[in-house]
């Protein structure tokens, strides 16, 4: 599974959806702005474990955005 938007946390679904031996590849954004690569394979157990492979910076996944307040026009 290839994610194309930042994430700060990875819902656990997406890893019940691979078989064992799949591979999640993803954007993890702990913070709004600067992210990391992340590849995380599948054990027959359905347990995820990986590796940081470089820096990232996407936009987030909707549901996943932090809320700022927006500014007010007058």
């Amino acid at each position: 599974m290839h994610v194309t938007c930042g994430v700060t946390a990875l819902p656990y679904e997406w890893v019940e959806r691979l078989r064992p031996g799949g591979a999640i590849v993803f954007p993890w954004m702990p913070h709004f702005s600067y992210g990391y690569q992340v590849r995380l394979d599948v054990l027959p157990d359905g347990v995820a474990i990986g590796r940081l492979a470089g820096s990232a910076a996407y936009m987030m996944l909707r549901s996943q955005r932090g809320h700022r307040a927006t500014p007010v026009r007058e």
